[in-house]
């Protein structure tokens, strides 16, 4: 099969370049073509970069998790996560503010020294 092809190219002689079509290009459709070869570039790495940026995050959470284990095994106090919205703790009661609690003006929480 391989053998057929090369025949054929020998058969056919020598040709024009496989770059030449390039230098007949407009700018516009140079501008096209590189846009379209950097978008093309762009899309088909970003599953690569997605997958080792995970590949990362597991790393670090598996590295954190044994450091939590390592103090907790030393008898130090292992930090707790900062509250979490509409999440219940252990004992059932949720954290953050109680239902219900009216929120205070934007004017209360803004500085006036800002203008």
């Amino acid at each position: 099969m391989l053998a057929a092809a090369a025949a054929i190219v020998v058969a056919e002689g020598p040709g024009g370049s496989a770059t030449a079509w390039i230098s007949r290009l407009s700018s516009t459709q140079l501008g096209v073509a590189i846009g379209a070869l950097v978008g093309v570039t762009v899309i088909a790495g970003f599953p690569a970069f997605a997958v080792a940026l995970l590949r990362n995050h597991g790393r670090l959470l598996v590295r954190v998790d044994a450091l939590e284990a390592a103090l907790a095994g030393a008898g130090l106090p292992v930090p707790r996560p900062a509250l979490r919205a509409n999440r219940s703790s252990g004992s059932g009661a949720t954290s953050g503010l109680p239902i219900g609690t009216a929120l205070q003006s934007l004017r209360s929480m803004t500085s006036t020294v800002c203008g």
